[in-house]
């Protein structure tokens, strides 16, 4: 909830999202993001250590512009965050 509070409140170019947070998962965070239609094209990128093809899959359903498997490497990070800031 403090995350909805903050996009509201302040100027987000880019949201990071873990699928696994406490309360609500990330992946209902970003049906909710995504279900706000000033937000309906900010791009968020999601992070877990749930790697499989389902996984991927329902993170792309729920919203996710990107979807990265732990651990992954910073500068595969830089380069989405880049892309998707131009």
């Amino acid at each position: 909830m403090d995350a909805l509070s903050i996009i509201y409140h302040e100027q987000i170019a880019v949201l990071l999202l873990d699928v696994s947070m406490p309360g609500i998962d990330g992946l209902e965070l970003c049906r909710t993001v995504r279900s706000i239609p000033q937000f309906q094209n900010l791009p968020i990128i999601m992070f877990t250590a749930r790697d499989s093809s389902f996984d991927q899959v329902q993170g792309h359903l729920a919203g996710a512009t990107e979807y990265l498997t732990k651990p992954f490497d910073q500068e595969q990070l830089h380069q989405i965050v880049n892309k998707l800031l131009c």
